[in-house]
């Protein structure tokens, strides 16, 4: 099983590393990967698994700032610090041309990634946003209270949107299947 998955990773890989897109007359190969998703969704697991098949890439997350001694120890008071840190490691791999970057932070509302966007645009990069589910059983480590928790699921599932010829519209699975 691993070897299929594994296999899996490498082809999506292989579509993102090679991703030549036509804007404007310019062809770009830069792409900018934007993890998103709840605490213990798996977002780090699956970054060091994109960065596993290639050197050229590059991952960071707010989150790995609050790591002292191998144990996560989150403080608010230094939240918004370890954000504007994690942009100006994006912005300096961005100047040097880092062909794949992966940010994987929570990005649970849509504002969380203009500046990412904004960045990937003076730099030319492609921009892919991915959500990673809970689907894994696994424990998080993040020790997000309850109340935190529910209201970043709310907040994630209210911001994941289709758009589609400017019409937007929630995305759930219920819109499309019915029981």
């Amino acid at each position: 099983m691993e070897s299929h998955t594994f296999m899996w990773l490498s082809f999506i890989f292989g579509n993102v590393a090679t991703l030549t897109i036509k804007r404007k007359g310019m062809y770009m190969r830069k792409t900018l990967i934007l993890l998103r998703g709840l605490p213990g969704s798996g977002k780090t697991n699956f970054a060091e698994l994109l960065s596993l098949l290639s050197p050229e890439v590059f991952i960071i997350a707010t989150d790995d700032r609050f790591m002292v001694n191998g144990k996560y120890k989150y403080d608010q008071s230094k939240l918004f610090d370890y954000h504007m840190q994690t942009q100006q490691d994006v912005h300096m791999a961005m100047s040097e041309d880092v062909s794949i970057i992966v940010v994987h932070n929570t990005f649970t509302n849509e504002k969380h990634m203009l500046d990412y966007t904004r960045l990937a645009g003076e730099h030319e990069y492609n921009v892919i946003t991915l959500v990673v589910e809970h689907r894994h059983y696994g424990v998080s480590e993040h020790d997000v209270p309850t109340k935190n928790y529910l209201r970043m699921f709310k907040e994630l599932k209210s911001s994941i949107l289709l758009s589609n010829k400017g019409i937007t519209k929630p995305l759930y699975m219920s819109d499309y299947y019915t029981e």
